[in-house]
């Protein structure tokens, strides 16, 4: 019985980590999108001060942090796994006050990895 409960927990957390990733990459092509519409009514309005080469600052912006996701997906997915391994284990060895540790790690992650991104994108853009 309690077995299946944990079993039911797990799943249940595993579905929503699944929904939760499954929203920013919706979010993130939504963003893709916007900015190559906006790049082609850019070309139909014929301003002279927009070339080809002459991106905007959250274009580039945009540009070097997909550069860096793309560059760092392994680590990426190696920390996806941490985060799913820490929120597994207290379940594994029935240590149920450890789930907490999970959330925690989770936005210590993103907060530095966070970081380092726009670190990297800031580097790119006003060096």
């Amino acid at each position: 019985m309690f077995a299946a409960i944990m079993t039911g927990l797990l799943l249940e957390t595993i579905s929503i980590y699944n929904v939760l990733l499954g929203t920013m990459l919706r979010i993130a092509a939504a963003i893709s999108c916007y900015f190559d519409v906006k790049r082609l009514l850019r070309k139909e309005d014929g301003n002279p001060f927009d070339t080809e080469e002459g991106f905007s600052i959250r274009e580039k912006e945009f540009y070097f942090k997909k550069k860096w996701r793309k560059e760092h997906i392994a680590l990426l997915v190696v920390l996806f796994v941490i985060v799913i391994g820490a929120a597994v284990l207290p379940f594994v060895f029935n240590r149920i006050e450890f789930i907490c540790i999970s959330p925690m790690i989770a936005l210590l992650e993103y907060g530095y990895q966070n970081n380092k991104m726009m670190f990297y994108v800031e580097h790119q853009l006003y060096d």
